[in-house]
C-alpha cells in the first residue's frame, strides 16, 4: 500500500491500518503515531507485554494463518465448554458474508450503490462478549 496522505513508511505487504498506526506482518512490525521518527517502523516485540491473554495462554498453535485458525477453534471450544456466548455470532457471520453478495448485486445494477442490511435490527450498538472479553476463570 502506498499512502501519500500520512507520514508512514512505504510497504507492499499485508497491513492493518488505522488513523494513528499500522501493523504489518512478515516480519511483524508496527508504526504508531505520534513518533519522533515518522518514516521508521517499530519492533513488534517491544509490544509483547500488550498481547491478548488468549495469545499468551495458548499461543499460535499449529495450522494456518500464523496459528490463528487453531486459536479461534480453541476459543470456540472454550466458550462452548464454559457455557459462554461465542465470540462470533450469527450476526457477525452474516455481516462478514454480505459484501460479496452485495457487490455482485451492485455490479449487476451497473455499479449502483446497494444498501447494507442491518442484520441485528439496531442491536449492533449493544456490546456483546467477544475476544475482547476478560479471561474466563
Amino acid at each position: 500500500m502506498h499512502d501519500v496522505s500520512n507520514a508512514r513508511p512505504y510497504s507492499r505487504l499485508n497491513q492493518l491500518q488505522g488513523t494513528r498506526g499500522v501493523f504489518e506482518d512478515y516480519p511483524p512490525r508496527i508504526y504508531l503515531e505520534p513518533t519522533d521518527k515518522p518514516d521508521e517502523w517499530g519492533n513488534w516485540d517491544d509490544y509483547a507485554d500488550h498481547d491478548h491473554w488468549l495469545w499468551k495462554d495458548v499461543g499460535p498453535g499449529p495450522g494456518g494463518h500464523g496459528g490463528m485458525d487453531y486459536l479461534m477453534l480453541y476459543r470456540l471450544a472454550q466458550t462452548m465448554r464454559l457455557g459462554l456466548p461465542p465470540d462470533i455470532d450469527v450476526y457477525d457471520s452474516a455481516t462478514w458474508s454480505a459484501p460479496f453478495a452485495l457487490s455482485a448485486r451492485s455490479v449487476a445494477r451497473g455499479s449502483a450503490p446497494v444498501d447494507f442490511p442491518d442484520f441485528t435490527r439496531g442491536r449492533w450498538t449493544t456490546p456483546h462478549p467477544g475476544t475482547d472479553s476478560p479471561k474466563p476463570s
